[in-house]
């Protein structure tokens, strides 16, 4: 992140491991959050090959309170942007909203990435968009010569394997076996919080600001220092 010597970026790690970077633009009335999970196509085992993506595609059916689509209202309901890409050594969910409705949209984007149901209805139906997904990738001359570049270079690594996997591999994926692998790669140590915009770094790094989510109990995993 390049940044003015006047106007540094904050770093702050918190007691439960999870980074959180602060840089504000003053006179800025938008904010971007990106969440970045420190996961990709790079830490899958042969029989995941493709659960990174297709975890992405999860995140945004919903948790056990929130309904799927839920971020997605939340976010473009007030006028903001939502989406999320994963590669090989990443995967991160961003938003973008008016400085003033930080507060109320935060939560959803913390939410759904820290605690995604994964219901079984809603992975059967996902399942199919991936598999599309990896079929229009198909047609796609210029992603057919990438991918083949990429196996030539890394023959013998990650690197050179799909990141949308396979359709063997996405096809015998289950919800467990998501959700499992949701639990020792989405822990906060391996995440990485940016908000970047019309920030007030004195507030937003505080543990009261984002630390209340949309849940009935009112904590927010990924930023409570407990947790």
């Amino acid at each position: 992140m390049q940044t003015s010597p006047l106007n540094p970026a904050l770093r702050h790690t918190l007691a439960n491991g999870l980074t959180v970077i602060l840089h504000p633009i003053p006179l800025t009335d938008a904010v971007t959050v990106d969440i970045w999970v420190r996961t990709g196509g790079h830490d899958e085992t042969a029989e995941q090959l493709g659960i990174s993506h297709f975890l992405e595609h999860m995140v945004f059916k919903g948790t056990e309170r929130l309904a799927p689509g839920a971020l997605d209202q939340a976010i473009e309901g007030r006028g903001g942007i939502t989406n999320a890409s994963t590669g090989q050594d990443y995967t991160h969910y961003y938003i973008t909203v008016a400085s003033a409705d930080l507060a109320d949209s935060l939560p959803y984007l913390t939410e759904v990435v820290t605690q995604p149901a994964i219901p079984a209805v809603e992975f059967d139906r996902e399942r199919q968009v991936v598999l599309e997904e990896m079929r229009r990738a198909g047609d796609s001359p210029d992603y057919l010569a990438h991918q083949s570049l990429l196996a030539q270079l890394y023959p013998d690594h990650p690197y050179g394997r799909p990141v949308l996997g396979t359709e063997d591999s996405v096809g015998s994926l289950t919800p467990e076996a998501m959700r499992d692998y949701h639990r020792s790669r989405y822990s906060p140590e391996q995440l990485t919080v940016v908000v970047v915009g019309g920030i007030d770094p004195g507030r937003n790094a505080g543990a009261d600001h984002p630390t209340t989510g949309p849940s009935a109990s009112g904590s927010c995993p990924i930023f409570s220092a407990d947790a």
